[in-house]
């Protein structure tokens, strides 16, 4: 089976939103609060804040805020992953 890098890594992706899902399914079932909502935020907290400072428009922001604190870890990765292997069935090699 010859995969491209997109669907490679769509299918990464996906796995990895699985693996938190599930590493998240298990703390929250030994009710450890900290790991129960995992975000990308959580993860260099003062260079998110950085990089959301210098955004141009509220717009963009208000978006980019949205995604980084807002949106499970999760799933990002699993519509990350889904948009990659949508990408790779149309490429060709």
């Amino acid at each position: 089976m010859d995969l491209n890098r997109f669907t490679l890594n769509g299918l990464i992706m996906v796995a990895g939103g699985l693996l938190v899902l599930l590493v998240q399914g298990i703390s929250s079932a030994m009710e450890k609060p900290e790991w129960t909502s995992m975000l990308l935020g959580d993860f260099g907290y003062d260079m998110w804040i950085a990089i959301s400072d210098k955004m141009p428009m509220q717009a963009i922001q208000n978006g980019f805020d949205y995604l980084v604190f807002e949106l499970p870890l999760w799933m990002l990765l699993m519509s990350a992953g889904a948009l990659c292997i949508i990408i790779g069935m149309f490429i060709k090699k």
